[in-house]
């Protein structure tokens, strides 16, 4: 089997257990393919809990942002989750934060180009929606 007959089929199954996954509440967390002689597929699925903005509450990166944002001056963490800003004219939105990048913490996402991940400098705070200044320890 090659790589990309492995993609082909992992392509297909996944696309043929989406519906089965949202009729269960459940998201995809990973999935990992092995192939040569055996074709091998892990899928690792968790709960999903959306809020009003579409995002996973559950997620370690949401959780992550729901306790940390408020040190950046976010004053209402759950509204601001998820919730379209504007960022050097474009629709952004704020997905989550990770706890270990010390410089790039915020992650955020495209409004047009959903599912595009990308990291943002603590210094994208004052643009998040519910931002106070006089709150945010970090200036």
């Amino acid at each position: 089997m090659t790589r990309q007959q492995a993609r082909e089929i992992t392509g297909e199954i996944m696309s043929a257990i989406q519906g089965v996954l949202t009729k269960h509440g459940l998201t995809v967390d990973s999935q990992k393919s092995n192939f040569g002689d055996i074709y091998g597929l892990t899928i690792k699925a968790s709960q999903a809990e959306l809020n009003e903005n579409g995002i996973n509450t559950n997620s370690l990166e949401a959780t992550a942002f729901l306790l940390n944002a408020q040190h950046h001056g976010v004053t209402d963490t759950v509204a601001a989750l998820g919730a379209p800003f504007t960022y050097r004219g474009e629709q952004y939105r704020c997905i989550g934060y990770n706890t270990r990048a010390r410089k790039m913490p915020f992650l955020i996402e495209k409004v047009s180009e959903p599912g595009q991940h990308y990291k943002a400098h603590d210094s994208i705070a004052p643009y998040l929606p519910t931002y106070d200044a006089a709150s945010d320890i970090y200036r």
